[in-house]
């Protein structure tokens, strides 16, 4: 049996981490859904479900087909293999900017929420503080 080499082992922890985190904030969303159970903004909870869920898609289908043949992606760097691969760097500054606006919209989309609910000054603070410590 063979050992998976560093290049493997790159190449589908790229697809790994993609998908995890996506898969985090949507998490995060459905449990925003169950707190906050209002029509509009379970809306929005939904369409950043879906953009979540097309970008981890897009993104997954985008790293796992970097090269053709697929195989190029792990044994590309000898040199000695036949095909073609696009710009890895390129895809990852894009998921990362995709994920970057996404993680911005899941973190404020319950901030207003929060500052309607009828509690003192003194309640609300702490709260706004725990939601904004957990985008750390």
């Amino acid at each position: 049996m063979r050992s998976l080499t560093s290049p493997k082992i790159f190449y589908f922890g790229e697809i790994l981490y993609v998908s995890s985190m996506c898969l985090t904030k949507v998490s995060i969303l459905f449990f925003y859904t169950r707190i906050f159970n209002m029509r509009g903004f379970c809306r929005i909870a939904y369409f950043l479900i879906a953009c979540n869920i097309g970008c981890m898609i897009g993104f997954v289908f985008a790293f796992i087909f970097q090269c053709k043949p697929v195989s190029l992606a792990w044994n590309g760097w000898d040199g000695q293999h036949p095909g073609k691969c696009v710009d890895v760097n390129a895809i990852g500054w894009s998921a990362a900017a995709f994920n970057i606006i996404l993680d911005i919209a899941t973190i404020v989309l319950p901030l207003p929420r929060i500052a309607k609910l009828q509690l003192s000054r003194d309640k609300k603070i702490p709260l706004f503080i725990v939601f904004l410590l957990g985008s750390l």
